[in-house]
């Protein structure tokens, strides 16, 4: 039996015994669904939003400490600009391969590559970039436009039922760059 480290242990009886069991379990090999690695492949599907009141609060919470960084003129329309902009989309839709992602959001529809060159898109009148890499596990897709920049991390729980979203968006006016949380279920 290989284990990463050695054991010399000098035990009689039961305690031998538990020392076997702990042994064993050491240097048995790991199957669980977290030892597995995630493929680009494993985003594939239909999320459904299910956030909860906390995750809510804890986004309020952070417009409201990046907009107090603001002048006070500007704090209230920039705090309902905020708000609206960070409300997750309701569902999100991925087809994945393992070079490639699409994703769909409502009537938009984004191909990206994984490392390659940005995409050019356009929505609601407004002209960005963005792209995508697949690193460790996680999908990150980086919006670029508008004087602003959103980086998007997506990561799979272990039994790749949920999908939860770390968004980091940065813009001219905003002081520091705004991090909120975002929590889907596999529909």
């Amino acid at each position: 039996m290989q284990t990463s480290a050695s054991f010399t242990v000098a035990v009689t009886g039961l305690g031998a015994s538990l020392v076997a069991v702990a042994l064993l379990t050491v240097a048995a090999p790991e199957t669980s669904a977290r030892s597995r690695k995630v493929s680009p492949t494993e985003f594939a599907g239909t999320w459904k939003h299910v956030g909860s009141m906390k995750e809510r609060r804890a986004r309020r919470r952070a417009v409201d400490g990046v907009v107090q960084g603001l002048p006070v003129v500007m704090r209230g329309r920039a705090r309902r600009r905020l708000a609206a902009r960070t409300t997750p989309p309701r569902l999100l839709k991925f087809k994945a391969t393992a070079k490639r992602i699409v994703l769909m959001d409502g009537s938009q529809k984004i191909t990206l590559r994984f490392g390659a060159k940005p995409v050019q898109v356009k929505r609601n009148g407004n002209q960005g970039t963005v792209k995508a890499r697949f690193k460790a596990g996680r999908l990150v897709v980086v919006m670029k436009g508008g004087g602003g920049k959103v980086v998007t991390k997506y990561k799979l729980s272990r039994d790749r039922k949920r999908l939860r979203l770390t968004i980091r968006l940065k813009a001219r006016p905003l002081p520091t760059p705004l991090v909120y949380k975002a929590t889907y279920r596999r529909k």
